[in-house]
């Protein structure tokens, strides 16, 4: 079984997160680069952006997918959304995994359904979905809170 994660971010909360679960799992880690960064109003309205390099094509021969991105506005980021209307998920086990700014983790759960529905549109199966803690919007909470954050994964 060949894993890959997949991650969007912008602050470093996702990177640090997307690279410590991908040290741990020893699976490969692909960053989302866009062409032109997304904004907030593609976020609410379910936009993607431009992605360089084709990043779907580099989870074609892994079936364990990890799908993280920071929740904006409510909402999954363009770059996130941008991948999974590209990416062929047949027969791929996904797990979703959000960071926003609050400890309530409110509006998680919206954010993961919208992922999911877009999943199976794609014939994957998702098998979990993990609402972590970043920091507010433009800072970064810091490698020691993003790696205490990802080891609730493994509990």
């Amino acid at each position: 079984m060949s894993t890959a994660v997949v991650y969007y971010s912008k602050n470093n909360n996702t990177r640090v997160g997307a690279e410590n679960l991908g040290e741990r799992l020893g699976a490969k880690v692909i960053e989302l680069k866009e062409a032109k960064n997304g904004n907030v109003f593609q976020a609410i309205r379910k936009k993607g952006s431009t992605l360089e390099e084709e990043p779907w094509n580099k989870i074609k021969n892994d079936n364990e997918i990890f799908i993280m991105t920071p929740i904006w506005a409510s909402n999954s980021s363009p770059a996130i959304n941008a991948f999974l209307n590209n990416a062929d998920l047949s027969n791929k086990e996904v797990t979703i995994i959000t960071f926003q700014q609050s400890r309530e983790l409110k509006g998680s759960e919206k954010v993961h359904n919208y992922i999911k529905k877009k999943v199976e549109q794609k014939n994957g199966k998702v098998l979990n979905c993990y609402a972590l803690v970043g920091a507010k919007m433009g800072h970064f909470a810091g490698e020691d809170s993003i790696k205490s954050e990802i080891d609730k994964i493994f509990k």
